[in-house]
């Protein structure tokens, strides 16, 4: 039996449903044989396969994991797998596209995941609210959903409104486009936004990109990619993501009284370390600091760790500096809060960013930024910022990131990055300081707060 339809998380379709047989499905709905079913509900081939596609395994020799299958089933594989509209279709059920379009935009994409994307979707969503825009969410799991963002009013799949925005990367776009047979009238107005993080854009991707009516690019960098590319050129605008303040302003931060001078790096593990380059982190930290004298210390917040050799090399390296600290727990936006507060400057020596939200969050929060010279976070903090780090283009190896051939990205300086964490933290009570965090701010302000008044968007307001 061929499960591998079961390897992403996209909308379910009649084409999708249709590439297992009648009887796989009557295989895959039936109650496991040979085990007690003794909760609320039976458990069933599928639930077994979901979890196993996920955890690599599913133990139902005891009670308390046949409870907690169907727990995790009822609550997150219901989001992560899109299960209702799954089985809406299997009871023939089809989609009720509306065909006379209101005026208003479809989100579509992750809005229950812990991750950039979904940071995106949601932003526009509270956008659009503010802004008293009708709009509906096309829900799309993710392994990261936590389901803890109150979005479920606006679930619809019969995609009501004249524009849907695709919160996507290219990758999810082509398999998006595949299982609606190359198809998306449905949808109105077509607008993906998907992230990169390289200066060439692939040329395999174009023959799905070009099925949506615009491209909106999340940064210069970005832009100038799909521009330098093979693809329809008018199709590409740039489109300032949206950054909410989840907390107060720096003002307001936890005071340090005796704690130590804080920085902090957060980054997705799951979003090539190669890229995030935390080793760079590290290795700036302990060089600037190995005197001693200062009272300092490192936070590296990570998600979707796992047990490969270069995250193995990252926890190897903070083991070398008791001031380093690896918070690895899966953090809510209040704990999520705490951290900032308790933050005074945010370092981040990627070696590529699309956009770089954690920095633009960062800005948003009054924090000093001290960031790699290059691609799509120059947006947020500018060219010209002394706490850039400087650089060397470097080809990017094979093994480093998809799609590489002929790319290339930044290898930040450790000197330098060095040297500007040891001057913040000599000068961090200095107006020059002072200065360049109200620059920062105003900058941010112009471009990335929800409240910026020059937004793509609003062109396609009524």
């Amino acid at each position: 039996m061929k499960m591998d339809i079961f390897d992403h998380f996209l909308p379910w379709t009649e084409l999708r449903v249709n590439s297992i047989d009648t009887d796989q499905w009557r295989l895959l709905l039936s109650p496991v044989a040979a085990i007690k079913q003794d909760q609320s509900i039976p458990i069933t081939n599928l639930m077994v396969l979901l979890h196993t596609k996920i955890y690599g395994q599913c133990s139902l020799k005891e009670t308390v994991h046949r409870r907690v299958l169907v727990r995790w089933y009822q609550t997150y594989a219901q989001s992560i797998f899109n299960l209702p509209q799954l089985f809406s279709l299997l009871e023939g059920k089809k989609a009720n596209v509306a065909k006379n379009k209101k005026y208003g935009f479809n989100l579509i994409g992750y809005d229950q995941g812990r991750l950039g994307l979904g940071e995106d979707l949601r932003s526009y969503a509270r956008l659009l609210q503010q802004k008293g825009i009708s709009f509906s969410i096309y829900h799309i799991g993710h392994l990261t959903d936590k389901l803890d963002f109150d979005f479920k009013m606006y679930y619809s799949t019969q995609l009501p409104y004249q524009y849907s925005l695709f919160f996507l990367n290219p990758i999810e776009l082509q398999k998006f486009v595949q299982i609606f047979d190359g198809e998306l009238s449905g949808f109105g107005t077509t607008i993906a936004v998907p992230p990169w993080e390289l200066p060439k854009i692939p040329d395999s991707w174009f023959d799905h990109l070009n099925k949506f009516d615009f491209i909106w690019s999340i940064s210069e960098f970005v832009q100038q990619a799909y521009l330098s590319s093979r693809g329809n050129k008018s199709k590409v605008e740039i489109a300032n993501p949206i950054v909410i303040q989840k907390t107060q302003p720096h003002c307001y931060k936890v005071p340090r009284q005796s704690r130590p001078y804080t920085f902090l790096y957060i980054f997705d593990a799951a979003s090539y370390l190669a890229r995030k380059n935390p080793t760079g982190v590290i290795n700036a930290f302990i060089k600037a600091f190995k005197s001693g004298k200062y009272d300092v210390r490192l936070i590296l917040k990570v998600s979707n760790t796992n047990d490969s050799p270069e995250w193995n090399l990252v926890r190897h390296l903070a083991t070398q500096d008791r001031r380093i600290k690896i918070i690895d727990d899966s953090y809510n936006e209040k704990e999520m809060s705490t951290l900032w507060l308790k933050t005074d400057c945010y370092v981040s020596l990627h070696r590529s960013e699309g956009f770089g939200r954690t920095i633009a969050e960062a800005v948003s929060l009054g924090l000093p930024v001290i960031s790699t010279n290059w691609s799509g976070s120059i947006d947020i903090i500018g060219q010209d910022n002394p706490l850039n780090i400087d650089y060397n283009l470097v080809p990017v190896d094979a093994h480093q990131y998809p799609w590489s051939d002929e790319q290339f990205w930044a290898e930040p300086s450790i000197d330098d990055a060095a040297d500007k964490m040891l001057w913040i933290v000599e000068n961090h009570n200095s107006n020059d300081v002072a200065e360049l965090v109200q620059n920062n701010t105003a900058r941010f302000k112009t471009l990335f707060d929800i409240n910026a008044k020059n937004r793509t968007l609003f062109n396609y307001f009524e």
